[in-house]
């Protein structure tokens, strides 16, 4: 379909049909753009998702009156991914150095506190491991969500368990409305969304810094949303 009639029918009638014409309308813009950032170091399935969010965000913003067709607009928001694309490769350079080095710094926190005979400071542990303060609170943080697990949080069992395609496509669809990065971050740990670990309420609450109450309120208000999406209300 012809990127700016997809336009104009997405515009005109938003819904998830419209919306996934939308983005197919533009694939040759988005093959290019995971071609391109294939090596990056960056999963492939985070790289779509990123690609769908800016081509959304495109729609939003295009104006057919300005001269640009909507492929043109797309291509001009997808450059935004080389961006992305490198801050997240840091991350996630920055996420295996810490699963290495966990079981070295839960080893040397033990020898600390049989030393000192109580639960040793950030700083300490940072003078006794030759090792920055900023690497040794992220390796605490780590050291948490370990000791927490990475399962489910079961806010709702039918959104949760054994999803279907259909479950998958509201799922996702929902997240990108989303614009708070807060909620973002939630609901990409309530899912499992973009390889990312399905956590507990307690742990999302650490990796969000929200009281645990208001994350239960947050998870509670997205299956909701996408329940009374299903019943047409």
């Amino acid at each position: 379909m012809d990127p700016n009639a997809a336009w104009l029918d997405w515009k005109s009638n938003p819904s998830s049909r419209t919306r996934q014409q939308l983005v197919d309308s533009v694939s040759d813009r988005v093959s290019y753009a995971l071609h391109k950032f294939s090596r990056s170091g960056v999963p492939a399935s985070v790289l779509k998702a990123e690609t769908t969010k800016l081509i959304l965000s495109q729609a939003k913003s295009y104006n057919p009156g300005a001269g640009a067709n909507f492929a043109t607009h797309v291509a001009n928001g997808l450059r935004k991914l080389s961006a992305f694309a490198e801050d997240t490769r840091h991350v996630v350079r920055t996420s295996d150095y810490l699963r290495r080095e966990v079981p070295t710094f839960m080893l040397e926190k033990d020898k600390l506190l049989d030393r000192l005979g109580r639960e040793p400071s950030f700083q300490e542990m940072s003078d006794h491991m030759q090792v920055s303060l900023p690497v040794i609170k992220r390796l605490n943080k780590a050291v948490d969500r370990k000791e927490i697990g990475a399962s489910a949080s079961q806010l709702d069992a039918n959104l949760n368990s054994n999803r279907s395609e259909e479950d998958e496509e509201d799922i996702q669809l929902h997240y990108y409305d989303l614009k708070d990065p807060q909620e973002q971050l939630i609901y990409e740990h309530t899912f499992g969304l973009f390889e990312r670990p399905q956590l507990k309420p307690s742990a999302i609450s650490k990796l969000s810094r929200l009281p645990e109450h208001r994350v239960r309120k947050i998870q509670h208000d997205f299956a909701k949303n996408i329940i009374d999406f299903r019943k047409g209300i």
